[in-house]
């Protein structure tokens, strides 16, 4: 039975993405994440800024939108900030600075938390839920494009994957837009279900490298009186 499921579902992921994809060039998997693995930014060399926007649909609207700064500097300096919107208000925000092994981090309108991230009391790990496993069975198909974006020569690297998980049908439309030095310009990544036309999640991340004033301080804390 789930070698019957598996040609089914195969049969549908090779239909798509020929229809889709039929005049690109076809890779390896092998392939496709070595090149996205090497033209991602490297901490310890580069520093940029990388922005991430996700829209989460309830039929053709928008439900919220989570929103994930990213700053680095070579220095041994990161910070994020993460922010969840609904109904236009924000409804949760953290922002973590780490400067060397010294960790900020605050959320909402908290005061913000120091941490050594050498002190062994402060990585602690928790067991994560145990879930259920479910079945799953997939395909995944991997392509190449010549093309432009914003005027400069890429290479569209895309990845297509149908999925039939717990009797649910999803399709993943990954797509990276990667100069001809190999570096990473952005990525788009689409997850629908049922059908490639019911969208439910759009994920963007656009990549900046040294942009212009960067810079990653450690915030003000008050002295807490006792």
């Amino acid at each position: 039975m789930k070698k019957i499921k598996f040609i089914i579902l195969y049969i549908i992921c090779l239909g798509i993405s020929q229809n889709v994809f039929s005049q690109d060039k076809a890779i390896t998997n092998d392939e496709y994440n070595s090149v996205i693995s090497n033209a991602s930014p490297k901490d310890d060399k580069t520093a940029y800024r990388i922005t991430s926007i996700t829209n989460f649909y309830n039929g053709k609207k928008v439900e919220s939108t989570r929103t994930l700064i990213t700053e680095n500097l070579p220095s041994d300096r990161k910070r994020t900030v993460f922010a969840i919107m609904k109904d236009g208000l924000i409804t949760e925000r953290t922002e973590n600075i780490t400067i060397g092994t010294i960790k900020y981090s605050k959320k909402d309108n908290n005061d913000w938390e120091k941490t050594d991230l050498t002190d062994p009391n402060s990585n602690v790990r928790r067991m994560g839920a145990i879930t259920s496993r479910v079945e799953s069975i997939d395909c995944r198909e991997f392509y190449i494009i010549n093309t432009t974006l914003d005027k400069e020569s890429v290479d569209l690297y895309l990845s297509y994957h149908v999925s039939q998980n717990d009797k649910t049908l999803y399709f993943i439309d990954d797509r990276h837009w990667i100069n001809k030095e190999g570096i990473l310009l952005k990525s788009i990544s689409k997850v629908s279900k049922i059908i490639p036309e019911n969208v439910t999640s759009v994920s963007t991340r656009d990549y900046f490298y040294n942009p212009n004033g960067l810079k990653i301080e450690a915030p003000i804390i008050a002295e807490k009186t006792k």
